[in-house]
């Protein structure tokens, strides 16, 4: 009996010990303690997950080794970007949320760069013959030292030839270099956004912005991210004003500005108004004067308004009413100059718009050009030239013969401060014997009351391409 009751024991502890042996799986499936996936890093930055023996290149491909999580322990694995400010510096900045990678995922794609700092940085290079320093509140700023083996810790001192990167406070910092203790220069003022990257040039007894950019788009090239001119309906007028390069284009049913700084960042998005062929914009007074046509069934009415810097319009230049201009548009634009506006109160408000017109029944479109000055409330028309007022400058009448060139649509215009004049430029309408067209420019003078010089005609070649 007693043998009995233990071999039964023993069997049940045989049982029971061969339960608690734990299972085994192999490499890769979910019930181990860890696993293996692919992923792939379609970012330009090396990455981190979860620490530092799990790095994966930029724009590279690694497999890597993760331990397993369950359940409620899967908040997904952290990962940190190392963002390289130099050669030889890189700062790590952590994704905005974890990855979530299951055990039972072979392969894992990190599309985009998604983190966020709050940290400024400043690159100096030194292109001079002697050492320098950046002082800030009367303190030395520190270069961020990295690599192994470190032969010096934190430095104030650049070397000539070097450059090295400074963490700096966002906002406008009073930073100076120093070249020893009696000479020193002041860094260009700027104010630092946070989580930007600003590099300087320090070379001729000189120190120049050479680029700002956010630390997203460390390591791209200038403006490698632009508006999306595909998009674009017409013509994107360029606008460069106070650092800040402005580009208008007629896209989302609207007419859109894009700013831009220095470095190609963009820093705003604008809708300014419904669509219509943009041709020409000028900053004006906290906005900007736009102009161009829109099209409407036969004939085309020109666009002339004001907008402020949030895309609100502001005035608008009403359309003219004279026959002779049933079908108009503008092609060029002007303003009277800084300078004059600062002598004469009256003109500063002076907007030019240039373009061609004709009348119902014309085969060709003539010059036109208005003077616009803003009243307060819109803008109002002081004078406008057309068809009747080029051709008495020319001493051309209805029975002059079609080889007399007259003036045809304007091209460009520009203001003359030095004697308070407008400038334009435009394409012959002229015909040969054989009633050919003749290709030709004219210059036209036209005084701020008004009256037109007798414009000057400059080449014209007829369509054999003879020079006439």
């Amino acid at each position: 009996m007693k043998k009995t009751f233990a071999c039964i024991l023993a069997g049940i502890l045989c049982v029971f010990c061969s339960c608690m042996e734990p299972q085994k799986y192999s490499e890769g499936q979910s019930g181990d303690f860890s696993f293996t996936v692919a992923l792939k890093n379609n970012t330009p930055f090396d990455l981190e997950i979860l620490d530092d023996t799990r790095i994966i290149p930029g724009y590279g491909e690694k497999r890597i080794t993760l331990p397993s999580y369950f359940g409620e322990l899967n908040d997904g694995y952290r990962v940190n970007y190392r963002v390289r400010l130099l050669d030889e510096v890189f700062i790590k900045v952590p994704r905005k949320e974890n990855i979530i990678i299951k055990p039972d995922q072979k392969n894992v794609i990190i599309e985009t760069a998604d983190f966020q700092s709050d940290s400024c940085f400043l690159v100096l290079q030194n292109d001079e013959r002697q050492t320098v320093s950046l002082k800030t509140d009367n303190a030395y700023l520190l270069a961020l030292i990295q690599g192994e083996p470190r032969e010096y810790g934190p430095t104030p001192y650049l070397g000539p030839g070097k450059s090295y990167v400074y963490e700096i406070k966002p906002g406008i910092n009073d930073i100076v270099l120093e070249r020893d203790q009696y000479r020193a220069l002041p860094l260009p003022s700027f104010k630092a956004m946070p989580g930007y990257i600003y590099a300087f040039l320090f070379k001729g007894n000189e120190i120049a912005l050479t680029n700002a950019r956010p630390l997203q788009r460390v390591g791209e090239s200038g403006w490698a991210k632009t508006v999306p001119i595909t998009t674009a309906s017409a013509s994107t007028p360029l606008l460069a004003y106070d650092g800040t390069i402005q580009l208008f284009a007629p896209v989302n049913n609207g007419v859109t500005r894009y700013a831009y700084d220095s470095g190609g960042n963009k820093k705003a998005e604008v809708k300014n108004g419904d669509n219509f062929q943009i041709t020409s914009a000028i900053q004006a007074a906290d906005g900007y004067f736009i102009s161009g046509y829109e099209k409407r069934g036969d004939r085309f009415l020109p666009v002339a308004r004001m907008h402020n810097a949030d895309g609100v319009m502001r005035r608008l230049l009403a359309p003219s009413n004279r026959p002779e201009y049933y079908s108009a548009f503008f092609k060029a634009a002007a303003q009277t100059a800084a300078q004059i506006a600062a002598q004469n109160a009256a003109q500063k408000d002076d907007w030019l718009a240039a373009g061609g017109a004709k009348a119902i029944g014309d085969d060709d479109f003539f010059a036109y050009v208005r003077l616009a000055k803003d009243n307060g409330s819109a803008l109002a028309a002081s004078w406008e030239l057309g068809k009747k007022e080029f051709n008495e400058a020319l001493q051309i009448t209805d029975r002059s013969p079609l080889s007399a060139a007259r003036c045809g649509e304007v091209r460009c215009a520009a203001y003359d401060p030095v004697r308070n004049r407008w400038l334009l430029s435009g394409e012959n309408i002229e015909y040969d014997s054989m009633f050919s067209s003749v290709t030709g420019s004219y210059l036209a003078v036209i005084g701020n009351d008004g009256y037109i010089d007798q414009p000057y005609l400059i080449a014209r070649v007829n369509a054999r391409g003879k020079l006439l």
